[in-house]
């Protein structure tokens, strides 16, 4: 029996400073801000558009290359870059 071909979009995902979370089609993570990093590995997955915001980060994904987000939100480089404190 032959095995099914993946669907979705492959992506890796890292987490940043300050709890920023980003998802990139680089597996090395290359292309995420630097500002924003160091940037740590945390595992790839595929996005598979189940849901509005997985839609939504594959539409940023596409254009951007990435997309950044904190608590669900998802942003294509548009997080604010003021720090707490």
């Amino acid at each position: 029996m032959a095995k099914a071909k993946a669907s979705g979009i492959a992506v890796w995902c890292f987490v940043g400073a300050d709890d920023l979370w980003a998802i990139t089609l680089q597996e090395d993570g290359g292309n995420l801000p630097t500002a924003d990093g160091p940037w740590r590995f945390l595992r790839s997955t595929r996005l598979q558009g189940y849901d509005a915001d997985e839609r939504e980060a594959e539409r940023l994904v596409a254009k951007a290359g990435y997309c950044c987000f904190r608590e669900g939100k998802a942003e294509a480089r548009t997080v604010s870059r003021r720090r707490r404190g």
